[in-house]
């Protein structure tokens, strides 16, 4: 009889049946928080019901967020420290609570110790998977990915426990796998909806689930007396294999070399640059490395303060099938957008550049600026166009063009600009205020000055709200006691970036200041030579009856080359004092 009754499966217990505290998840919450307050301790501005919902706006890179190029340069401690931090109190809030509910059903279970080297080591591979597939520049936060590694190991668990007692698994277990899919879930429609955060790194939640997957199963085996010990070792040595290989080969690109170089030139470190760079002219001679790695490296050399060798490595790479446009990219941004600036070189350049065929993107934005500069507003706007991807920069200048041909509908139709591109926007109210519509222009003015002065209040030690405000401020002729209290505060705070330099020259030109924007004016120059800041000093310079300097400023950014407003500006001025200049 008893062979005909229907046996129950057994439930799946425990490995550990006594009762367990989860200190370590709170404890790891507990940091988590502590992190967020002390970060925001120091941006005390920024703890507001807007970075509640929206972010933090704190570049957590200095703080230790994950940046790839830092990571190839050296600092690998960013893979465990881009854990303990958080883009925003939602992104805490979220994972706080994936945390507490996976992380105290795991470590009551398979014990405190377990529990440390899944989160430990989850972490550490969702940091490699982002170093393997995450861009150079992208910063990456956030515990998701060792949060990921506990679901993954709790799957496993389940997996393995299963198959080895024949039973049926807990209904706990599902339970809390579904609500952190449903967290998960919710994180999602977060970003997509607020634009809290640019956007989520899947590479991390893949790489902290496949090692909390592994690791997880392979606790169970060690620990199971049915367990099968091999198995869990060749797993765990499986995984190790794979990332150390990935990572070595990672580290041994040469493109990682590159970016090493680089982070030495941001650091001052010249030493060996030129034998770097000869070695990759060596290595492409001989096809082992792609153009890009020995074009980016090349363009060290400029950075580094050998700008004539970097032009002239760069002009010969120009003529290479293999280079010529990578090189020729480089070199038009060169000569359009650095203080060896040269309308004419550009020019060159541009002729050689648009004749090649499947032009990316870059080179479509930088014919298409070339294009503007030199006033040829068709072949501008047929370049920009052909962008697939268009960003804020190549946006703006669409609506230059258009700005240029007087089409101030097709500006407005194409929408406001967003409030993070200041100089879009700013040429938007100039396109509303040249149709006459005089009431937007107000509503407009009055959201920017609600915007800048919540920007100043929750980030004091920002300079660049004051800054573009300041600068705001000026072109409007606007209250220009604050903008130059703003634009000095600016400089105060960051005293090396030239353009703070020319926001405080143009706020006391406006004040007519003259020899303190001169002043200024000197400052931003030193720092940076460009064709709007000759032609600032230029203004200066007239301002103070400096005739032959005006001259001499005006025919210096006629040369590196104006966007169509300004160079119509300089070329009325060099009528007025005499001169005609040249097209």
């Amino acid at each position: 009889m008893n062979g005909n009754r229907r046996v129950r499966p057994q439930l799946i217990l425990p490995i550990h049946r006594r009762k367990r505290t989860a200190w370590l998840t709170w404890s790891l919450i507990g940091i988590d928080v502590l992190v967020m307050v002390w970060i925001y301790a120091r941006y005390p501005g920024r703890l507001t019901l807007d970075t509640l919902l929206e972010g933090t706006g704190i570049d957590l890179v200095p703080w230790g967020a994950q940046q790839n190029r830092y990571v190839l340069a050296g600092e690998y401690w960013r893979i465990l420290t881009a854990n303990f931090l958080h883009g925003g109190w939602i992104h805490l809030l979220l994972n706080a609570y994936g945390l507490y509910y996976l992380g105290t059903f795991y470590e009551t279970l398979f014990g405190s110790w377990r529990f440390a080297l899944v989160y430990l080591l989850s972490g550490i591979g969702a940091g490699i998977a982002t170093l393997l597939f995450i861009g150079p520049q992208a910063a990456s936060v956030g515990a998701s990915g060792a949060i990921f590694g506990i679901a993954g190991a709790l799957f496993s668990a389940m997996i393995v426990l299963q198959r080895l007692e024949r039973g049926e698994v807990q209904p706990l277990l599902y339970k809390a796998m579904a609500i952190f899919l449903g967290i998960n879930a919710l994180f999602a429609f977060f970003i997509n909806h607020s634009g809290a955060f640019a956007q989520i790194n899947s590479a991390a939640h893949v790489g902290g689930f496949v090692t909390g997957y592994v690791l997880g199963g392979a606790f169970v085996h060690l620990s199971h007396p049915h367990g099968r010990r091999w198995r869990a070792w060749a797993w765990m040595l499986l995984l190790g294999l794979v990332a150390a290989t990935a990572t070595a080969r990672k580290l041994s690109d040469p493109m990682t070399a590159v970016i090493r170089a680089e982070h030495a030139v941001m650091s001052e470190n010249y030493g060996g640059l030129e034998r770097f760079v000869a070695h990759l002219e060596a290595e492409a001679k001989e096809g082992r490395i792609e153009p890009e790695v020995l074009c980016r490296a090349t363009a060290l050399l400029f950075e580094a303060n050998r700008e004539a060798e970097a032009v002239a490595r760069l002009e010969r790479l120009a003529q290479a099938d293999t280079t010529r446009l990578c090189a020729g990219k480089l070199l038009l941004r060169i000569f359009t957008e650095t203080q060896w600036a040269d309308l004419a070189r550009a020019h060159r350049v541009a002729q050689t550049l648009g004749t090649l065929p499947h032009l990316d993107d870059e080179a479509l934005v930088l014919l298409g600026h070339h294009a503007l500069l030199s006033g040829d507003l068709t072949a501008a706007l047929s370049a920009l166009k052909r962008v697939r991807h268009k960003d804020d920069w190549t946006r703006y200048l669409i609506m230059m063009v258009y700005y240029a041909q007087g089409n101030y509908e097709t500006i407005v139709r194409s929408g406001r600009p967003d409030f993070l591109f200041p100089l879009s926007w700013f040429l938007y109210e100039k396109a509303l205020a040249a149709l006459g519509r005089t009431e937007e222009v107000q509503r407009l003015q009055e959201e920017i000055f609600t915007h800048y002065t919540r920007e100043i209040e929750h980030a004091p030690d920002d300079p660049r709200p004051k800054n573009d405000f300041a600068w705001y401020l000026a072109e409007r002729e606007k209250n220009l006691d604050k903008a130059d209290r703003l634009a000095r505060e600016a400089v105060g705070l960051a005293p090396d970036v030239h353009y703070y330099h020319d926001t405080l020259a143009w706020v006391r030109y406006k004040r007519k200041a003259y020899e303190e924007a001169l002043q200024a004016m000197e400052e931003a120059i030193e720092r940076q030579k460009s064709a709007e800041y000759h032609f600032h000093r230029g203004v200066i310079r007239e301002a103070l009856g400096d005739s032959e300097g005006a001259i001499e400023d005006f025919g210096e950014a006629l040369r590196m080359g104006l966007m169509p407003e300004e160079r119509r500006e300089v070329e009325g001025r060099l009528a007025r004092l005499g001169i005609i200049p040249s097209r």
